[in-house]
């Protein structure tokens, strides 16, 4: 009598960590989303502590500065987590052992979504055509894929455009492997206007 194969198949493996990501992902959000309740509760305290205080005080007042103070770091507070809630409730692209994807958010040095932002990956100068480009929506939110991946592993570069002109480089190179998953949070230095269109055009070579 042969044995019983009690090996698990890899399709209802990769269904439970994707169902524990998603899980993990919503509770990420809500927990983030307590929090920025609370710092804006306090946030909003402070500054109707801090008009009352100026308005009897003087704003020169060392009582008023003390509560700017709190209230900037409570504002800071507030931003963060909800940059943070982009990620935890952006909708996870959907990857098997033959694909590939990346996704994520383009954000202002605020911390705020940038919308219509062109992401797309290039090697050296040229884009690389293939994985096409993503315009971000009004969450700042951008996806490259699932893309089919057959040939071996390489690395790219993750570039953001605007107007047919780059304005950020992303330092770390793009993993392109079958079965990878990544997601990036790219800030740029400062806010800017939607304009998607077209990655920049690669620059001719010069022939030798």
């Amino acid at each position: 009598m042969s044995k019983q194969d009690t090996r698990i198949p890899d399709s209802q493996v990769n269904k439970a960590l994707e169902d524990s990501i998603v899980a993990l992902d919503k509770s990420r959000a809500q927990g983030f989303a307590e929090l920025t309740a609370l710092e804006s509760a306090k946030y909003t305290v402070m500054q109707r502590d801090r008009a009352r205080l100026a308005a009897k005080f003087g704003e020169d007042d060392p009582r008023v500065a003390a509560l700017d103070e709190g209230v900037a770091l409570h504002r800071e507070r507030v931003t963060v987590y909800q940059a943070e809630m982009l990620g935890a409730t952006a909708t996870i692209p959907k990857v098997d052992d033959h694909s590939w994807a990346i996704h994520g958010h383009v954000l202002d040095a605020k911390l705020q979504p940038v919308e219509g932002i062109t992401v797309s990956l290039f090697s050296g100068e040229t884009w690389e055509r293939t994985f096409s480009s993503s315009c971000t929506d009004k969450q700042g939110h951008f996806q490259l894929g699932p893309k089919a991946i057959k040939e071996e592993s390489r690395s790219l570069t993750l570039k953001a455009s605007q107007k047919e002109k780059v304005i950020y480089t992303d330092p770390v190179p793009v993993a392109i492997a079958a079965g990878r998953l990544e997601y990036r949070r790219v800030v740029l230095n400062e806010k800017n206007q939607t304009s998607c269109e077209s990655p920049p055009e690669s620059k001719p070579r010069r022939s030798k």
